[in-house]
């Protein structure tokens, strides 16, 4: 059975005429993977990309209009967010780790998903590495009913099938289940979908909680002892798995300090 890590990545560009340039992470990720999990790596995108194993080339799916500061500006941008539910029929590999193309690898923790190769898993918890416990509002969904999964981390095997026809049953009723599970359908977002996918069918927690820096950590520095943050006029540097949720690392000065950090001998 093959095996392999799969990024979704679409460039985006700002009314500000910024362009967000996802593909240039998930090269920079796709380095990282194959250093740390020493698996393929595939991509999902609309026009081909160099530094991937496998390129799947699709049209871009519809778009959510979303803010983002940039440089202390806010600016809007196209979010081309709706392609997970369709990549059980899109991935090249049998068994496939989905990672958001802003979620740094520097462990191989994520090879235990293939080890125990349960047909779902997902992350369920995450840790604010600053200390300031930002996503703990995020345990469950709005109604508390349910608890909420976070999809910037998925793994699924060839018997997932039945996950994502529900994956896509919710996102086509998206608009019913928000009302039900109280969250706003005004942006269309995946940790929603799948928490309720995670609620219906067995679905497996990945053991572990994901860090993940809130969007006012700034990027100041990467070496071989990790990503170096600045945050409300304190630092951290961190050497562990990292979900890096401000844009600012998109900044071209960002994107090259990651690529030469990517590809550095050890």
């Amino acid at each position: 059975m093959s095996s392999g890590v799969l990024f979704v990545a679409f460039d985006s560009v700002t009314d500000q005429g910024n362009t967000l340039r996802y593909t240039e992470l998930a090269k920079i990720s796709a380095n990282l993977v194959k250093r740390h999990l020493g698996l393929p790596v595939g991509i999902v995108t609309d026009k081909p990309i160099a530094g991937f194993d496998e390129q799947i080339i699709v049209e871009k799916p519809a778009a959510d209009n979303r803010h983002v500061l940039l440089k202390d500006v806010h600016e809007s941008y196209n979010w081309y967010n709706d392609y997970r539910r369709q990549l059980y029929n899109l991935t090249p590999f049998d068994r496939t780790l989905l990672l958001d193309a802003d979620y740094f690898l520097q462990t191989n923790q994520y090879l235990k998903c293939f080890e125990f190769d349960a047909p779902f898993q997902l992350i369920k918890t995450v840790y604010d590495p600053t200390n300031r416990k930002s996503f703990d509002k995020y345990i469950s969904l709005p109604n508390r009913a349910i608890p909420q999964y976070w999809a910037t981390a998925m793994y699924w095997n060839r018997n997932a099938a039945t996950h994502f026809e529900y994956a896509n049953m919710i996102a086509e009723n998206y608009q019913y289940y928000s009302r039900v599970f109280g969250f706003t359908d005004k942006q269309y977002r995946n940790d929603m979908v799948f928490s309720i996918v995670a609620h219906m069918l067995p679905t497996y927690a990945m053991p572990w909680r994901m860090w993940m820096t809130s969007s006012d950590s700034k990027l100041i520095d990467a070496n071989r002892s990790g990503l170096k943050f600045n945050y409300n006029n304190s630092v951290i540097r961190i050497n562990t798995d990292v979900h890096v949720l401000s844009k600012d690392i998109m900044h071209e000065n960002n994107l090259e300090i990651l690529h030469q950090w990517s590809i550095a001998d050890d």
